[in-house]
């Protein structure tokens, strides 16, 4: 669509049609900042998302029994593990 769009632009200033050439200039400008704003808008729910996704672990760390992001486990943390059987 970018690209149509500044084909025209681009005939319109061949043509000597100036005002229209600037018009559709400032619509690229414009469809261009709203694009970046929506992709910018996307990859912080992205973000949120693999965050509330992200495993837990339970250790336990200076005494007290804590969750903490499975990367972020350290050398000394004991780590708590539950078993679940189905009967």
């Amino acid at each position: 669509m970018l690209l149509l769009f500044i084909t025209v632009t681009v005939i319109y200033l061949m043509v000597g049609n100036y005002s229209e050439a600037f018009f559709m200039l400032g619509a690229i400008i414009a469809i261009s900042g709203i694009s970046f704003y929506q992709d910018s808008r996307s990859k912080e729910a992205l973000e949120a998302l693999e965050k509330l996704n992200e495993p837990l672990s339970t250790v336990i760390r200076d005494s007290k029994t804590i969750q903490v992001s499975t990367h972020e486990i350290a050398v000394g943390d004991l780590c708590i593990v539950n078993l679940h059987r189905n009967s």
